[in-house]
């Protein structure tokens, strides 16, 4: 989260074009919409300006959260369809 804050402000600036920060702001969404990482941000939120913790709490209040799965499930499974049996 330290980097999308770091996008947050160089946006803010006008450092940051709108394509660039809108691309961070779509991931922090989505990585913000598994059950795991809303609760780790919950936890680490108060090491962040109060402005970028408002920004991300309205990022993520319309966004549903995912229903909790086995990523490392998922991960063995994409892994599986990358990558060939016999290439392991």
């Amino acid at each position: 989260m330290v980097g999308v804050e770091d996008a947050h402000l160089q946006h803010r600036e006008s450092l940051l074009e709108e394509e660039a920060f809108e691309t961070v702001i779509r991931t922090a969404r989505f990585i913000l919409s598994f059950p795991s990482n809303r609760v780790i941000w919950a936890m680490l939120e108060g090491n962040f300006s109060q402005r970028f913790i408002d920004f991300i709490n309205a990022q993520i209040s319309s966004e549903p959260l995912m229903a909790p799965t086995d990523i490392s499930l998922q991960l063995k499974t994409g892994i599986d369809q990358l990558v060939p049996a016999t290439a392991v």
